[in-house]
């Protein structure tokens, strides 16, 4: 087994760990881990993504579920669903500057750009061939 799959194996075993313990905010943070290890397995990433941001927004931790929502929109964006995916780095934004995060939400803004370009980019270039 690779490192990459041992580093997902690991998030995941933490996870379940800090479940049981009733530990919510380290259970979305090992979860947010698997999420950036699994971005080769966009669907496994996004389910954690999700999962992660919502326990971090139940846990009132703003921060942490804009990170979250942000590794969400890569892997939405990484399994061809870019509308989606805007609209989560958009709410990840907004969740920054809620937290007083200006250098998340201005990533988070740059992460958006790039999005609308390639949309762009796939738009231009589709009415181009077509």
């Amino acid at each position: 087994m690779g490192r990459h799959a041992e580093a997902i194996a690991a998030g995941l075993c933490a996870a379940r760990i800090h479940r049981r313990s009733g530990d919510r905010p380290r259970e979305a943070h090992a979860l947010t881990i698997v999420g950036l290890e699994g971005q080769g397995e966009p669907q496994k990433a996004i389910t954690v993504c999700s999962q992660a941001a919502e326990i971090f927004r139940e846990a009132g931790d703003g921060r942490d579920e804009a990170e979250a929502l942000l590794h969400l929109g890569s892997a939405l964006s990484s399994a061809g669903r870019e509308a989606e995916s805007m609209a989560v780095v958009q709410q990840a934004a907004v969740r920054y500057r809620e937290s007083g995060d200006p250098r998340g939400e201005g990533l988070a803004l740059y992460r958006l750009g790039e999005a609308f370009v390639r949309t762009y980019v796939a738009t231009a270039s589709s009415h181009r061939d077509g």
